[in-house]
């Protein structure tokens, strides 16, 4: 029986011996490419999170989020036919095909905006997309669960409802971009 390899980058665990020998093996006799995309047709990246914490600036109607990004998806390239809970050892992760999502709607230190301006109806979105990869070649797909918060997450004045999920793939002059919006009420 074929295994495919599925990656996630959050959780990976540094292991050494036969594990990294089984990569370095895995890696070299196909002459796999990190540069190259892991399929011939539509690759499917799932996109996930897990928040820890919210820090609002109504001043500034944006949010700070710190936060797991989880993503997944199937390489063939890296099928075999051992343990299928194989971690990747973290010194590999340089050498295979990673997703180039990006955080649309954020600055540099990761702020993201807002609409404070009602307390009831406030909201904050996150909007996960693609910046080198056109659709039909990357699409995001959202993860069973795709939001989940840390229990003792308290926002002051606010409280959170569920997130509502949407795609918000658009086509730009370069062309179709996939994406992917968390909107937190």
């Amino acid at each position: 029986m074929k295994l495919v390899l599925v990656v996630f980058l959050a959780g990976i665990a540094l292991t050494w011996g036969s594990t990294t020998e089984f990569f370095t093996n895995l890696l070299y006799r196909s002459n796999y490419d990190k540069n190259d995309l892991p399929t011939t047709g539509t690759t499917h990246v799932k996109i996930g999170m897990y928040i820890n914490d919210i820090v609002l600036n109504e001043e500034e109607n944006s949010m700070k989020v710190l936060m797991y990004l989880r993503q997944s998806w199937n390489d063939p390239r890296l099928a075999h036919d051992a343990d299928p809970k194989r971690l990747v050892p973290s010194n590999f992760i340089d050498q295979i095909w990673r997703p180039d999502t990006f955080f649309r709607n954020a600055s540099v230190n990761v702020d993201f905006g807002c609409d404070l301006s009602q307390t009831r109806s406030a909201f904050c979105s996150i909007f996960f997309e693609t910046y080198a990869h056109k659709k039909p070649i990357l699409d995001y797909q959202w993860l069973d669960n795709p939001v989940q918060f840390n229990a003792g997450l308290n926002i002051p004045k606010y409280s959170l409802d569920t997130p509502n999920l949407y795609d918000c793939s658009q086509n730009y002059t370069a062309g179709s971009f996939s994406c992917l919006e968390v909107n937190l009420r």
